[in-house]
């Protein structure tokens, strides 16, 4: 069935009230017995009005559920949309190795398998990259700033002079990852793993660490003060 046009929609928003409205005022004059009616004619005129306004009230509810039929049918279609765009994406990026220099901003990644990809100079700027395989990727100088990157596995990854600023990297395993100087400014570490990373000259001014390991990480070049402030033990 063809939709109709949006005007009729909000003609339909106008007529509704106003066949209501005159449905309560004939049952009104109906059951009131106004202007002198008799018995008969004020009868027919309230079995009319209560017909109007019943028929009205039908009709408003009739046309709300077929507009939330079609605002669901749409919410549906959007969401296929956006899944096929995403499984599109990820067969584009997984038939890829080298992927130096891509945009790929503020995007949905989760979960895509990128391991041993070389991404240096990307921008991933704010994308949901939560639960990705990036092991063993290089990501020298991409920009990562703002992106999510809770739970995902960076093991051996290369994030040389990276932007990581303000990055969610909680729960990260980031073991033996190259994180030499990155910029950590503001990201959230908390619960990651940096077991055997190196951050030798990382920018980890006001990081949140709680909970994150440090075991054999290369802290050399950190400035002292941020040591401190962060509590970090090597």
């Amino acid at each position: 069935m063809d939709k109709p046009p949006d005007h009729l929609h909000h003609r339909s928003d106008r007529l509704l009230p106003l066949v209501g409205g005159l449905g309560v005022v004939i049952w009104i004059a109906g059951t009131m017995r106004l202007a002198g009616l008799n018995d008969f004619v004020a009868d027919q005129l309230a079995n009319l009005g209560a017909g109007v306004t019943s028929g009205g009230i039908v009709t408003w509810a009739v046309t709300v559920l077929q507009r939330r039929s079609e605002e669901l049918a749409k919410e549906h279609e959007n969401q296929l949309r956006v899944s096929m765009e995403r499984r599109q994406m990820a067969m584009s990026l997984s038939l890829q190795t080298d992927l130096a220099g891509v945009t790929l901003a503020e995007l949905d990644l989760r979960g895509l398998v990128l391991s041993r990809k070389r991404f240096c100079g990307a921008v991933l700027r704010k994308s949901d990259l939560r639960g990705v395989r990036l092991d063993g990727a290089d990501l020298s100088d991409a920009d990562l700033s703002e992106a999510q990157l809770e739970g995902a596995d960076l093991r051996g990854a290369r994030f040389t002079r990276a932007e990581l600023s303000r990055a969610q990297l909680q729960r990260a395993d980031l073991r033996g990852a190259d994180l030499t100087q990155a910029d950590l400014s503001y990201s959230n570490l908390s619960g990651a793993d940096l077991t055997g990373a190196s951050l030798a000259g990382a920018n980890l001014y006001n990081a949140v660490i709680g909970g994150a390991c440090f075991k054999d990480a290369d802290l050399s070049g950190i400035d002292e003060n941020v040591l401190l402030s962060l509590n970090l033990k090597k």
